[in-house]
């Protein structure tokens, strides 16, 4: 049965879950001194759904920034990358639903969503003439050729404003340089405007598009709710 008691360092965990917190505290610690990792962070959750966040290492803001900041439980990070499961779990299920093809062309449905936003952004001129022949299938491999907006001016200015989050159509406006770096699907290259156009293709899809696509049949049931209970607010898309 769980106990009432809580520790000073981890004021939220009851008694057996703080046991365990100071015990990973200790482990993520050893393996940072060992593997000279930057910085980690790691939260639990206990039924009562109140997160704990562990933190052992070191954080560095910048590349080459002294002395380096100790991570703490309430260090904020870039979110980043992991949003990438999400998005390609969405595709994949609204491919396996029928309501959308790996092969088709990710332009007209990214348009449709900018003009539902009262944006004029034009893909052509942002990006260039190669989105006229870019797929879902291009864009979920990396195969597009379409260049990354996280550079490292992006990081910085990401850095400087901490609170501030940057939408799908500032990243465009702001963040993307047009130019493809090769014809769609003709090399493989990471580039994360990738997935924020997959972003926009899937809210193209409009009243189509799967609402409840965390459902148990695509093996995330719950899961924004549950991220949002243990993640820190997300800076990067």
């Amino acid at each position: 049965r769980k106990s009432a008691v809580t520790s000073s360092r981890h004021p939220l965990a009851p008694c057996g879950m703080c046991l365990l917190a100071t015990a990973l505290e200790s482990m993520l610690l050893g393996v940072s001194n060992l593997s000279g990792l930057v910085g980690m962070q790691l939260s639990l959750v206990p039924s009562s759904g109140k997160a704990i966040t562990v933190a052992a290492g070191v954080a560095c803001g910048l590349p080459g920034c002294t002395p380096p900041l100790p991570v703490r439980n309430s260090s904020v990070f870039c979110f980043g990358s992991a949003t990438k499961l999400l998005t390609a779990v969405a595709v994949l299920r609204h491919v396996e639903l029928g309501l959308l093809q790996l092969d088709d062309l990710a332009e007209p449905l990214i348009d449709r969503f900018l003009r539902a936003t009262g944006s004029n952004i034009s893909l052509r001129e942002r990006l260039g003439a190669e989105i006229a022949t870019t797929t879902v299938r291009h864009l979920t491999s990396m195969r597009s050729g379409v260049p990354d907006y996280d550079t490292v001016a992006s990081r910085a200015w990401q850095l400087a404003h901490p609170t501030t989050d940057i939408d799908p159509l500032t990243i465009l406006r702001q963040f993307v340089k047009p130019g493809f770096s090769c014809p769609p699907g003709t090399c493989g290259e990471y580039s994360s405007t990738n997935f924020v156009l997959l972003g926009m293709v899937l809210a193209g899809l409009k009243g189509r598009a799967v609402r409840r696509w965390e459902e148990p049949a695509v093996g995330c049931a719950r899961l924004s709710e549950r991220l949002q209970a243990i993640t820190p607010k997300s800076h990067n898309p």
